[in-house]
C-alpha cells in the first residue's frame, strides 16, 4: 500500500514583530541582572571577599553571567537591525528621528534610577540617545551617498557624540548600525560585518541566527510596544530591587 510522504512546511523564517519580541525578551533579561542581581547581591558579596562564597552566591553569579553575558548581549544587535530596517521602510524619516529623540528623553530618569540609583545623573545615558545618533548617520549617509568622503562624516560625528555624552553602546554601536545599513542589501554579508563590529562581546553574534532568517515582512503591529516597554521595565525592575533589598 502506498504511503505519500508528508513534508513538513519549511520554517517561514521570523518576521520583524518577531524579532523585537526575542530582543525585547533578551534585554529583559539582561537587566534582570544588571538592575537587581548586581547591585543587590554581585556587589556586596565582592565587597565582602573576606568572607567564603556560598552555593547560594555560585548559583547567582552564574545566572547572572547566564542571563548577561549570554542572552542579555542579543538585544541591542537586533535593535539595531530594526532601526535599519525602520530607516529604509518609514514614511517619515522625521517623525522616526523626534520619535527617538522623545523616548530617549522620557526613558533618561527611569534609566538613572535603575543603573545609578538617582533621579538624574549624566555620566552614562541610556540606549535612545545611541539609536538616535545612529539614525541620524544613516540619513547623512544616504544624503551624501555620491560623496564617499563627505558621506562618512555621519558615522563619525554620531560615534564622537555618543563617546561625548557616554551613551549605552557608545561608538562601537554606531559602528554596528553603520555596517548593518551599508550591507543591508546582503544578508550574508551583514550578517558577517555585524559579527565583526561586535568582537568585544562574541556572544552577541547569536543575535544574527534570527536576524538571518529574517522574513522581510513587518508581522503584527507593535510601533510604540519597545517604545513604552523600555521606560516602563526599567521602573519596574528598580521598584522590585527596592522592595527585595
Amino acid at each position: 500500500m502506498y504511503t505519500p510522504t508528508v513534508r513538513k512546511k519549511a520554517f517561514p523564517g521570523f518576521t520583524g514583530a518577531d524579532l523585537k519580541m526575542i530582543a525585547v525578551f533578551t534585554m529583559l533579561l539582561d537587566h534582570i541582572g544588571a538592575v537587581i542581581l548586581e547591585p543587590g547581591y554581585l556587589v556586596p558579596m565582592l565587597q565582602n571577599v573576606s568572607d567564603s562564597f556560598t552555593n547560594r552566591d555560585l548559583i547567582i553569579y552564574n545566572t547572572d553571567m547566564v542571563l548577561r553575558s549570554l542572552f542579555g548581549r542579543m538585544a541591542f544587535p537586533i535593535f539595531a537591525f530594526l532601526l535599519v530596517e525602520g530607516f529604509v521602510h518609514t514614511s517619515s524619516r522625521t517623525r522616526y528621528l523626534l520619535r527617538l529623540l522623545a523616548f530617549a528623553l522620557i526613558s533618561e530618569i527611569p534609566f538613572d534610577l535603575a543603573f545609578r540609583g538617582k533621579i538624574l545623573e549624566f555620566s552614562y545615558q541610556n540606549v535612545f540617545f545611541t539609536l538616535a545618533a545612529g539614525f541620524a548617520a544613516m540619513m547623512i549617509l544616504e544624503r551624501f551617498s555620491g560623496q564617499k568622503v563627505l558621506r562618512f562624516l555621519g558615522p563619525v560625528l554620531a560615534g564622537a557624540l555618543c563617546t561625548l555624552l557616554q551613551t549605552d553602546y557608545s561608538w562601537m554601536g554606531i559602528l554596528t548600525i553603520t555596517l548593518l545599513y551599508l550591507f543591508r542589501g546582503n544578508r550574508r554579508r551583514q550578517t558577517i560585518a555585524g559579527c565583526l563590529s561586535l568582537l568585544w562581546e562574541p556572544t552577541a553574534c547569536l543575535a544574527f541566527i534570527p536576524i538571518y532568517r529574517y522574513n522581510g515582512e513587518r508581522g503584527s503591529s507593535l510601533k510604540y510596544a519597545f517604545y513604552l516597554f523600555y521606560p516602563l521595565h526599567l521602573l519596574l525592575l528598580t521598584g522590585l530591587r527596592v522592595l527585595i533589598f
